[in-house]
């Protein structure tokens, strides 16, 4: 081949036929702190879901391709690698912990005067946060599925269709060694196979919107299922009945923005039953009914979340508290609990860029059983109190990337500490401190949006 025809073939595979654009994103956080007495800084917690300030390392990247299609359509494709887990600066063991967080692609169109949008694959899919505690008290699925919603700027509906088969304990998924007939060799075969079903339903509107506060109420509706089948139980491999069994999760959620830069308020309810109220990745190990079901379990979620941006001040607050029975009946049991905490986090802003902030939260639970370790009716309880100076990329409590020092001081009850072992230097007090430093950021992510405000 001439020159020229090697010239034009390069060109020719080197110029798609379609312009793609390509997106990086990320998410991440880490920290590193130590006690007074020259060890790790270790968290003293009592609820389900407890302050972000001293959690571990973790970090995604998002790689989003984008490119225009037929018509006004337009897709994109988005795969999200996340690791978590002890860093190897610290243990010097070059392990982590690798998932994919997203690999979904998505279309998005124009229809009728609104936007509709069909995707496929395996995501995150969530709405709004209580940042403080770093977590989603209504929409908050990681599914393998399909969905889409449609709506137009004051009305939307979107929803999914997933399953998942976790592994362990033997509850979805078992396999077991076989020998074959005319051969030696063992080979797995899997005799427990039942996928856990999960379809999802969400819809929204606008309350009001104008120069004003902009008011913005949404409805969700959850299903999980989970079909019957049939383990083998020890090395005599005797058949076990696993029942068929489900759970729904139904709340609202009301939302205001508006009145100033940055602003923004959540308020939710949630109740859970069955299956639903162990999060859709979860395996039960424990609350069983006699008929080994679920489907008695029930919980109560309310939840609140609001920041206030005002010149060079800033006030972010999150609050939650939850009521959970399991499905075993029995009247005082220590995992049948009512839990609350609460945060609020106030900066004042030296600079732009610059802050001195403090946090003051405080967590409990009561049960009407008794607490395992110390035979004894209980409500633990820990208050916490953080001073942070904290410089950042952007003004506002959301303004990230961020950097910054960290004092905690812990106050635990004594019905907390009988939470660990006495060997345990936690159980030797009451009163636990650390110094540390933090960073956390987001960047053009697929997955997070602070605030959850449009």
């Amino acid at each position: 081949m001439s020159p020229v025809g090697i010239a034009g073939l390069a060109l020719a595979v080197a110029a798609p036929a379609r312009a793609t654009e390509v997106d990086l994103g990320t998410y991440g956080r880490a920290y590193v702190g130590g006690d007074l007495n020259g060890g790790e800084s270790d968290p003293v917690d009592v609820v389900s879901r407890p302050t972000r300030l001293e959690k571990g390392p973790y970090a995604e990247v998002d790689l989003i391709f984008r490119e225009e299609g037929a018509g006004d359509l337009k897709w994109r494709a988005v795969l999200t690698p996340a690791i978590t887990g002890d860093l190897f600066h610290t243990t010097g063991e070059w392990t982590a912990d690798l998932a994919l967080r997203n690999l979904f692609a998505e279309a998005r169109g124009r229809a009728a005067g609104g936007r509709w949008t069909a995707w496929a694959g395996s995501r995150i899919w969530r709405g709004d946060d209580v940042y403080l505690f770093d977590f989603w008290p209504l929409d908050n699925l990681n599914v393998v599925g399909a969905g889409g919603g449609a709506g137009s700027g004051t009305f939307w509906i979107d929803g999914l269709v997933g399953a998942n088969k976790l592994t362990g304990l033997d509850y979805q998924t078992q396999s077991v060694g076989v020998v074959t007939p005319g051969s030696v060799a063992e080979r797995e075969v899997e005799v427990l196979d039942r996928q856990r079903r999960i379809a999802a339903l969400k819809a929204g509107g606008m309350l009001s919107r104008g120069e004003g506060v902009a008011l913005r109420l949404q409805g969700y509706v959850e299903l999980q299922t989970l079909p019957e089948g049939e383990r083998l139980v020890g090395a005599e491999r005797v058949p076990e009945a696993l029942p068929a069994d489900r759970g729904v999760v139904a709340g609202m959620q009301l939302s205001a923005w508006g009145w100033a830069d940055g602003s923004f308020a959540h308020l939710w309810y949630r109740y859970g039953t069955g299956l639903a109220t162990i999060g859709e990745l979860a395996v039960p190990t424990t609350g069983f009914a006699a008929d080994r079901t679920l489907g008695a379990a029930r919980e109560h979620l309310v939840a609140a979340a609001a920041n206030h941006d005002a010149g060079r001040v800033s006030v972010l607050l999150g609050a939650w508290a939850r009521g959970y029975r399991d499905a075993d009946g029995v009247e005082a049991d220590w995992d049948d609990r009512i839990e609350a905490a609460a945060a609020l986090r106030p900066t004042l802003w030296i600079t732009e860029w610059a802050g001195l902030g403090a946090e003051l939260s405080h967590q409990r639970f009561t049960s009407p059983g008794v607490d395992p370790a110390s035979q004894l009716p209980g409500a633990p309880a820990v208050t916490r109190l953080a001073l942070m100076p904290t410089i950042q990329a952007h003004p506002g409590s959301m303004g990230r990337p961020q950097l910054r020092l960290q004092y905690v001081y812990s106050h635990q009850n004594d019905d907390a500490r009988w939470r660990y072992p006495e060997e345990d230097r936690r159980f030797a007090t009451n009163h636990l401190h650390s110094v540390g430093a933090a960073v956390e950021w987001w960047l053009n992510s697929a997955s997070y949006r602070p605030g959850g405000i449009p």
